[in-house]
């Protein structure tokens, strides 16, 4: 059976997989055609009517006009589309008031799309700390975030694909900070570094995950980092906000500053005692290791003339 692979992050793009043959782009050289086909794959499984569909799609225009303009979308996405994956069993549903794309018969007759991928992943996450996560579910979430190339359709300015865009950007920044989350408390230092400057990227005045920087860097031993990243809130939340830094994150730097344990970010705050965890100790250097086992020879040399 052939599978229709499409990415809706960043620049759109599709193509085709067919046994035995090199894949080959899907030919939909319509625009509107592709916003169609984006609009559905958005849109798993819902029925949508055909009046609703036109509107969204070419709103300004008369009823009469969007309508024909939606059935040449229609047409047009047909001809592009193997016959496997029209109707049937397939991905594409016409019925005489609406559209449907069915993602679950698509799988089986050959469907994968970042965005769907992503939004079911991360969808399913919802409303779980990073903290919560087993291996299993941080693994997933990690591959589904790296499907995130780019915001969703670049360059596609359409009201509903705007509204699309900020929802999987939101679930996006959530996904992020979930995984944050999970490599501070599996002591994964540079991972949640990493994952932290993503968000930072999008919102430099995001004063939550400047604290979280600074927690990674003093918990992996680089005391001088946390303090200047306290440096790099501050400026960013004057900047953006017109604002100082909250108490919280002045008491995080007090604590960084003296060289205090912090409290351990997996553990409930409600009336629990929480635990200290205090960075690493400094691993000796060679010059080090070379002075002690100077004296320690020493040592020995004394204790065996007294003997």
């Amino acid at each position: 059976m052939p599978m229709l692979e499409v990415w809706l992050f960043g620049v759109f793009q599709a193509r085709l997989h067919a046994a035995n043959a090199a894949p080959r782009p899907l030919a939909l050289d319509s625009q509107r055609a592709r916003e169609l086909l984006g609009f559905l794959l958005l849109h798993p499984g819902e029925p949508q009517a055909r009046e609703v569909l036109a509107s969204a799609l070419w709103g300004g225009q008369t009823t009469a006009q969007s309508l024909k303009g939606l059935r040449q979308a229609l047409w047009q996405l047909q001809l592009a589309l193997p016959p496997e994956l029209r109707g049937g069993e397939g991905l594409l549903h016409l019925h005489p008031d609406s559209v449907e794309l069915r993602p679950g018969a698509g799988r089986e007759a050959g469907l994968r799309c970042d965005a769907l991928t992503f939004q079911e992943v991360a969808g399913s996450l919802r409303g779980r700390a990073g903290h919560s996560l087993t291996p299993a579910e941080a693994r997933a979430l990690r591959e589904a975030a790296a499907l995130y190339r780019g915001d969703l359709l670049e360059g596609w300015m359409a009201d509903w694909c705007l509204a699309q865009r900020e929802r999987l950007h939101t679930l996006y920044l959530a996904a992020l900070e979930k995984l944050t989350d999970h490599c501070e408390v599996c002591r994964e230092w540079e991972s949640g570094l990493a994952y932290a400057a993503r968000i930072l990227a999008y919102d430099r005045a995001s004063e939550d995950t400047h604290r979280q920087v600074m927690r990674l860097h003093y918990l992996s031993g680089h005391r001088t980092a946390a303090l200047r990243q306290f440096g790099v809130c501050e400026q960013a939340l004057r900047e953006e906000l017109g604002v100082r830094p909250s108490r919280a994150t002045l008491a995080l730097w007090e604590c960084i500053r003296e060289d205090r344990p912090l409290e351990d970010p997996s553990l409930p705050a409600d009336g629990a005692a929480a635990a200290a965890v205090r960075p690493p100790p400094p691993q000796p250097g060679p010059d080090l290791l070379q002075e002690l086992r100077s004296v320690l020879l020493e040592v020995r040399a004394l204790l065996a003339e007294g003997r």
